[in-house]
């Protein structure tokens, strides 16, 4: 089985996991169809006029440790995703997120870029992708209360974001090094480029270090430069 690339992201009525609950969760395999999981697929998660998010996280917890899922990709996920995540399910006494290759972009925009801020809406501008869909506060607050058509477009708004997530994600991995990005190689178990695992490498001279001297490749697929064995001396 190919492991695969899943981009996810998460809206909730608030950014602390102990006050808020998730109201959908949207995922991305790499090359297919946006997909959501919100609580509206779960008629039990609404009850005595509130809203519980308990049938949600249960159902997205199988999608982000399935067997096919080799990486996970986020934005700012490392601060906010994955610990929000942790949070809903511990309330409900569930098992934690496994440690899974994960590539956070906003580490990418933060460390590799220089750009005014480094929120998704703004990268994706600055690069002239697809746009964010933009959501009132209004429309959030309503959300919470569970006001259905708003939760509708909340998750029209999730469904965007992941799309916008992997064309951003695209763009910038091979700004990213090893401390940022997962080798994706190593995770499907193939010779190639640790950005984006093609086998499309050229060797481009070398890399010396304070003690060795490394010989550089180049991806001609995505760009993206890394070093590998020791070059000859």
């Amino acid at each position: 089985m190919k492991q695969k690339i899943i981009h996810w992201d998460l809206e909730s009525t608030n950014l602390a996991g102990d006050i808020g609950i998730l109201l959908c969760a949207g995922y991305k395999f790499e090359g297919e169809k946006p997909k959501v999981i919100s609580v509206l697929d779960f008629p039990k998660s609404f009850k005595d006029g509130r809203i519980t998010d308990k049938y949600l996280v249960e159902e997205f917890y199988k999608v982000l440790t399935g067997p096919e899922v080799g990486m996970w990709s986020t934005w700012y996920g490392m601060g906010f995703d994955v610990p929000m995540f942790n949070t809903r399910l511990l309330e409900f006494g569930l098992p934690p997120l496994p440690k899974m290759p994960h590539c956070d972009s906003w580490r990418i925009a933060r460390k590799k870029l220089k750009l005014h801020n480094n929120r998704l809406a703004s990268v994706s501008a600055f690069l002239g992708i697809e746009e964010k869909t933009p959501l009132k506060l209004s429309v959030w607050r309503d959300a919470g209360m569970g006001h259905k058509p708003s939760i509708k477009y909340v998750i029209e708004h999730c469904l965007q974001d992941t799309v916008v997530l992997e064309q951003a994600y695209e763009r910038i991995k091979p700004f990213a090094d090893a401390q940022i990005h997962p080798n994706l190689a190593n995770i499907r178990g193939v010779e190639g480029c640790p950005r984006c695992a093609s086998l499309k490498i050229q060797r481009r001279g070398t890399e010396i270090t304070s003690k060795v001297k490394w010989q550089r490749f180049q991806c001609t697929s995505c760009g993206a430069w890394f070093r590998g064995g020791f070059a000859n001396a």
